[in-house]
C-alpha cells in the first residue's frame, strides 16, 4: 500500500499548491507522484500471487494510483502550462501500459474488474472537466485517452483470437463517431490507430485449412476492419474543410482498399493451392469488382479513381499471363477456366463503356480499358483452340481472327471509334501474314484453298462494310469517343 499512499499524499500536495501558488511544493508532490507509480510498477513486475480470478489488487492500487497522478496532472496545469502536467501525464500513460503487460503476459487475461473500473473513472473525470474547457482539448483530451486505453487492454484481456480483432473495430468505429461528433482530431487518430490494430491482428491469426472459402471468420473479420477503416477515412474527411480529400483520407481509403484485396488473397491460396485455377479466377474476380467499386464511389478523388482504373486495366493482363503462367494450366474448350476469363473480360468491356472517362484521369486509362480486355479475350480463346492438337486448330484460329476484326470493325462504326477500327485493320492484317506463312504449310491443296476462299469472303465484307458506311467516315470525329 505504500505506493498507493503516496499517491494520496501527492494529491493532498497538489491541492495545497493549487491554493498557496508556491512553486517548491509543486516540484515535492511530482516527484512523488512519479516515486509512487515505479514503485508500484517495480511491485507489479516482481512475484506475483495468481490466486485472484478477477480481481488483483495490485492492479487496482497501480490504476489507481494512474488515475490520481491523472488528477494531479489537472490541477498543476491549472494554475500555468508546466512541463509538470506533461510528466504526469506521461506516467500515467506509462503505468497504464505497464500493468497491460503484466496483465496480458504474467496474469494470462483474468484481471479484468480494475480495468473496467479505471475505464468509468477516466470517462467521469472527462465528462467533469469538460465542464471547464468546453472541448476535448488538454484535460477533457487526456482523460479521454486514458479511458479509452483503458478499454483496449480489457477487451484483449477478457477476450481472445478474432473476438479481440472483432471488439477492437467496433469500438474504433464507436471512438470514430464519437470524435466526429466533438471534432477532437486527437480522438479520431486514436481511432485510426486502434482501427489498424484491430486489422493487424485479424491479419496475424491463422486460418484453419478446412475453413469455407471467403466465408469464414478469419475472412469476414479481416474485411470488417478494412471496411471500417474506410468508414474512417469518410468521418476524416467530414472533419476536413469542404473540398477535395486530404492526404491523411486519401491515404486511409488506399489502406482500405488494398487491405480488402490482400485479405481476400490471403484467404483464397491459404484454403486452395497456388496452382489451382479457381483461386487465380476468384481473385481477378475480386480485383474487377473492387476496381469497379473504387471507379464508381471515389470518382470524385483523381487519385483514388486512378487506382480503381488501374486495378481494372491490369486484368486482361493478369488473366493473360500471371494467371496463366502461375497456375501452370493453358485454357482448353472442355474446362470452366478460358470461360470464366472470358466472362470477367466481358464485365471490364461492359465497365469501360459505363464509366466515366471524359476527364483527364479516363482519357489517360481510356485506349487501355478499350482494348486491353478485346485483346486478352481473343488471346485466350486463340489458346484454348490451338490447343486442339489437329490441323483445323491453326485454321480456327484464323478464322476466329478474321471473325473478330470484322465484329470490331462494325463495333468501331457504331460507337464512332477510330480507335477500334484501327486495331480491327491491324488483326486483318495479322491473320493475313498467319494464314500465308503457317496455315498453309500445314494444309494440302484443298483445304488451303477453302481457307483462302474463307478469308478472302471475310475480308470482302470489310470492304463492303466500309464502303456502306464511308458516308459516316467523312463526318467530323473524335478520336476514341464514347
Amino acid at each position: 500500500l505504500r505506493g498507493g499512499l503516496w499517491s494520496i499524499q501527492a494529491l493532498g500536495i497538489a491541492v495545497l499548491y493549487l491554493k498557496s501558488r508556491a512553486h517548491p511544493i509543486r516540484y515535492s508532490g511530482v516527484a512523488l507522484s512519479v516515486l509512487s507509480l515505479g514503485n508500484l510498477v517495480g511491485l507489479l513486475f516482481g512475484d506475483r500471487d495468481l490466486d485472484f480470478a478477477f480481481f488483483n489488487p495490485e492492479s487496482g492500487i497501480l490504476l489507481g494510483a494512474a488515475f490520481i497522478t491523472a488528477v494531479c496532472a489537472t490541477m498543476h496545469s491549472r494554475i500555468a502550462r508546466h512541463s509538470a502536467a506533461v510528466l504526469l501525464w506521461f506516467g500515467t500513460y506509462a503505468a497504464i501500459l505497464a500493468t497491460a503487460a503484466v496483465d496480458i503476459f504474467q496474469l494470462r487475461g483474468t484481471d479484468i474488474i480494475p480495468w473496467l473500473a479505471a475505464a468509468v473513472l477516466f470517462a467521469v473525470a472527462a465528462r467533469l472537466t469538460l465542464r471547464r474547457q468546453q472541448e476535448y482539448v488538454q484535460e477533457p483530451l487526456n482523460f479521454t485517452l486514458a479511458a479509452v486505453l483503458c478499454l483496449v487492454a480489457y477487451f484483449y484481456i477478457q477476450l481472445n483470437g478474432l473476438w479481440v480483432s472483432f471488439s477492437w473495430t467496433n469500438f474504433a468505429g464507436a471512438v470514430a463517431f464519437f470524435a466526429f461528433k466533438v471534432r477532437a482530431r486527437p480522438i479520431q487518430n486514436a481511432a485510426i490507430t486502434l482501427g489498424f490494430a484491430g486489422l493487424v491482428h485479424a491479419v496475424c491469426q491463422p486460418i484453419e485449412p478446412a475453413a469455407l472459402l471467403l466465408v469464414n471468420p478469419h475472412t469476414l473479420t479481416g474485411l470488417f476492419a478494412a471496411a471500417m477503416i474506410g468508414a474512417q477515412a469518410w468521418l476524416y474527411h467530414k472533419v476536413e474543410p469542404a473540398g477535395s480529400l486530404s492526404t491523411k483520407s486519401r491515404l486511409l481509403w488506399f489502406v482500405a482498399i488494398v487491405a480488402i484485396l490482400g485479405v481476400s488473397f490471403r484467404n483464397l491460396f491459404v484454403s486452395l493451392p497456388a496452382d489451382e485455377p479457381l483461386a487465380w479466377l476468384l481473385s481477378s474476380a475480386i480485383m474487377l469488382f473492387v476496381g469497379n467499386i473504387v471507379s464508381w464511389t471515389l470518382k470524385g478523388d483523381k487519385a483514388l479513381k486512378c487506382f480503381g482504373l488501374l486495378l481494372v486495366a491490369l486484368l486482361p493482363f493478369k488473366l493473360l499471363v500471371i494467371d496463366t503462367c502461375a497456375a501452370d494450366i493453358v485454357p482448353r474448350l472442355n474446362t470452366l477456366w478460358p470461360w470464366g476469363q472470358l466472362l470477367l473480360i466481358a464485365e471490364a468491356l461492359w465497365f469501360a463503356g459505363r464509366i466515366d472517362l471524359s476527364d483527364k484521369t479516363g482519357r489517360g486509362f481510356g485506349p487501355v480499358l478499350k482494348l486491353a480486355p478485346i485483346i486478352a479475350g481473343v488471346a485466350i480463346l486463340s489458346l484454348a483452340l490451338w490447343q486442339q492438337q489437329t490441323s483445323w486448330g491453326r485454321a480456327m484460329v484464323s478464322i476466329l481472327w478474321c471473325v473478330s476484326a470484322l465484329a470490331i470493325t462494325l463495333f468501331g462504326f457504331i460507337r464512332k471509334s477510330k480507335l477500334h477500327r484501327v486495331f480491327a485493320l491491324l488483326l486483318f492484317g495479322c491473320t493475313v501474314v498467319k494464314v500465308v506463312l503457317l496455315d498453309c504449310a500445314a494444309f494440302g491443296a484443298g483445304v488451303r484453298v477453302m481457307v483462302f476462299v474463307g478469308v478472302g469472303l471475310i475480308l470482302l465484307t470489310l470492304s463492303f462494310t466500309y464502303q456502306k458506311v464511308s458516308s459516316r467516315l467523312l463526318q467530323p470525329e473524335k478520336i476514341d469517343e464514347e
